[in-house]
């Protein structure tokens, strides 16, 4: 359950920085206007979830009735498929939309088998009575340790890149991310909004293009994470059976 409720936190990060920045990434790195931004962020981030969703769902259960950790087999795998093919959407030159598009698409519709597969396992490995239990403790790292810091994190990784590009290119004077961090910190606790230079805007793609790359590096962190929680899976659902078996019989 500890190794659930981590990848839970991991996951949320990574789902709400795509949510966050997708629509802004796709139109300040490849030029998107906004109107089509948010057509290809539906597409990209959304839809492609209905394939992972049901197709991730169908495919765990069938997985389940052969071995036990069949559910988390399916949610490592399809975070494996998904690491790469993100890395190699953001790796797709400015303008080509049509890959990117592709690449991303795919990614983020294996990612979603996550859902199907690992809210199912919680079932699995608690007894019925702390299951709401359960899925309180998860839903609270997952949203507050992931959903939080995802965008969080990503926007000041995309802020530290730009300063970075902004004074290589003679610019601006590099911030210390320290100041940084404390500035945009103010801004989103409701203080005073720290003023950027003008001088940045044409260094802003680029550096939310950098801190994109945040994203696949969770994932195949996550990844690692669902393997260890499907090692340990098989021991947690046989001890559950066992209590309930010997409660039936009381």
């Amino acid at each position: 359950m500890w190794w659930v409720i981590a990848s839970g936190a991991l996951h949320n990060f990574n789902m709400y920085a795509f949510g966050q920045f997708m629509a802004s990434f796709l139109i300040r790195y490849h030029g998107v206007s906004l109107r089509n931004a948010g057509y290809l962020t539906m597409v990209v981030y959304g839809l492609s979830g209905i394939v992972g969703l049901v197709g991730g769902g169908i495919l765990a259960d069938r997985l389940y009735q052969k071995r036990v950790d069949g559910r988390l087999i399916v949610a490592t795998g399809s975070i494996v498929i998904c690491a790469p093919l993100i890395y190699l959407a953001l790796l797709r030159p400015s303008g080509d939309i049509v890959g990117f598009a592709l690449l991303m698409g795919t990614g983020c519709g294996v990612m979603y088998a996550y859902y199907s597969t690992v809210y199912s396992t919680i079932q699995d490995v608690v007894e019925p009575s702390l299951r709401g239990t359960a899925m309180a403790l998860y839903f609270c790292a997952m949203y507050i340790c992931g959903a939080s810091l995802g965008p969080l994190g990503t926007g000041l990784a995309s802020d530290y890149f730009t300063f970075r590009v902004a004074a290589a290119a003679g610019k601006v004077q590099q911030l210390p991310f320290g100041e940084l961090v404390q500035g945009q910190l103010r801004a989103w606790t409701g203080g005073p909004k720290m003023a950027l230079p003008a001088a940045l805007e044409p260094f802003r793609g680029q550096g939310l293009h950098s801190a994109m790359f945040i994203i696949p590096v969770i994932a195949a962190i996550l990844a690692v994470v669902l393997f260890a929680a499907s090692r340990t899976v098989k021991n947690d659902v046989a001890r559950l059976r066992s209590w309930m078996a010997s409660t039936a019989n009381e």
